[in-house]
């Protein structure tokens, strides 16, 4: 009898041993999916933050570098000029940064841009909202 219930004894013994080798190995591949988890995250966090698109924060430094070939450019006409640029400029194309292009390309494009966007029937782009999209770009390429 003797080496039965010592059996019996190494049988449990080894169901223990075995259950917490179990949850313990089940909570490692747990801390481990956690951690993996939370690394992808915030790689994305960062992969979604960096190709979001940048939001401008004109200030009245802005206004006033833009106001030397814009008397009077105000903060709030930057503003309306990305707006413009964003709305009818991403039609056919991407957005183009303003330093891309100097003074003297952006005030050749824009005209040129103007009257593609006429002849192939998108959104016009007025006189109005050239010289919006001029004053946008000239100021905030000129930093």
């Amino acid at each position: 009898m003797l080496p039965g219930y010592i059996s019996g004894q190494h049988s449990v013994f080894n169901k223990i041993v075995s259950l917490y080798t179990y949850f313990c190995c089940e909570q490692l591949i747990n801390n481990y999916k956690y951690i993996l988890v939370k690394k992808i995250a915030v790689i994305l966090s960062v992969l979604f933050v960096a190709c979001s698109p940048k939001t401008f924060k004109f200030t009245e430094a802005d206004a006033t570098r833009g106001a030397n070939k814009f008397p009077g450019l105000t903060v709030e006409e930057l503003k309306r000029g990305k707006a413009v640029h964003d709305e009818k400029c991403t039609v056919c194309h991407g957005a183009k940064r303003p330093s891309d292009y100097t003074e003297e390309q952006w005030r050749k494009i824009v005209p040129a841009m103007a009257t593609k966007a006429q002849e192939s029937g998108t959104k016009p782009i007025t006189g109005t909202d050239q010289d919006m999209i001029l004053k946008y770009v000239i100021t905030m390429g000129a930093k």
